[in-house]
């Protein structure tokens, strides 16, 4: 409807010139009125053929376009199972990791506790008491700080990705950053100003988010164990400080393999969790292509071909 509309309104047009041409024309000779209109008639047909040119370079794209997307659709399969796959492992190995960090979490804890009662082995029960809940108070307030810290950072980096073309730029520093580890240094491509600000933005958020989970876990452990040694106390159970030394010595000794095994499986989280940004990164550029629609004036310019054949 809309193409037949512009079809009898651009030839319409044509019409009403051709009409103002012969009004003028009845003051002009017959040889002038024919030289005039062959030149309207010529212009006409140039814009007719500029604008059919046009029309089958949209077609021509839109096409190659297609054509690109049905080439990518094997490869975006691929890639989405690898997706599949690693964001599977991360889950996993993220939980081993938070299960690590909380065993080492609460070495640390065990060990500020019995230095703490060998230290205060001569203080009442009574004070002991009230000193660990204040203790309490201050590691669960610092655990809470950290919780919304946390949840603020996260909503501050996904509203930084939506902001702009701030995530595609990312996607495409992170493929060059892969792709560059695999170069020899004379082929590598530099980042541009805004790929590399947008990795240190990555980095910057991946660093904070991971101390400020150490400090949650590090104050959540602390108040599970000096509850514990309130328990203890309120039961009457204090250690000597012979035998609180030797706990203490043997929770040291384990500080060292509990660190290593973090340590270990940190590196496996930070793989996992870089492979799967790679392959979200090329997953996103190979399937961020948009076909532009072909313009109305396409299927005038058709109709206009097909009546003149």
């Amino acid at each position: 409807m809309q193409a037949r509309f512009l079809s009898h309104f651009f030839l319409a047009s044509i019409a009403a010139l051709t009409t103002a041409s012969v009004s003028h024309a009845q003051s002009i000779s017959a040889d002038a009125l024919t030289s005039a209109m062959h030149r309207s008639n010529s212009l006409i047909s140039k814009d007719l053929e500029s604008l059919r040119a046009r029309c089958e370079n949209q077609d021509e794209r839109k096409l190659l376009l297609e054509g690109i997307i049905k080439k990518n659709q094997p490869q975006l399969s691929v890639l989405t199972a690898m997706k599949d796959e690693l964001t599977e492992l991360l889950r996993v190995k993220d939980a081993d990791l938070r299960m690590k960090r909380v065993a080492l979490a609460t070495l640390r804890a065990e060990i500020a506790v019995i230095e703490d009662s060998i230290k205060n082995a001569k203080t009442s029960t009574a004070t002991r008491v009230v000193t660990l809940k204040v203790e309490i108070a201050a590691a669960r307030k610092v655990a809470t700080k950290a919780t919304g810290d946390i949840d603020r950072l996260d909503d501050t980096f996904e509203k930084w990705k939506q902001e702009g073309s701030n995530e595609f730029t990312l996607f495409r520093a992170q493929l060059k950053d892969e792709n560059n580890k695999w170069l020899d240094a004379d082929k590598r491509v530099a980042l541009t100003a805004a790929e590399q600000s947008a990795l240190d933005t990555l980095t910057a958020y991946d660093e904070t988010r991971a101390d400020l989970s150490e400090l949650k876990i590090d104050n959540e452990a602390l108040v599970t164990q000096k509850t514990q040694a309130i328990i203890d106390l309120q039961a009457g159970k204090r250690a000597n400080v012979e035998v609180l030394k030797t706990q203490l010595s043997e929770r040291k000794t384990a500080v060292g393999a509990a660190l290593t095994a973090k340590a270990t499986l940190k590196k496996e989280v930070v793989k996992a969790r870089a492979s799967l940004r790679t392959v979200n990164a090329r997953i996103a550029t190979l399937s961020d292509i948009v076909v532009p629609s072909i313009s109305p004036i396409c299927a005038v310019i058709g109709e206009i071909s097909t009546s003149q054949n």
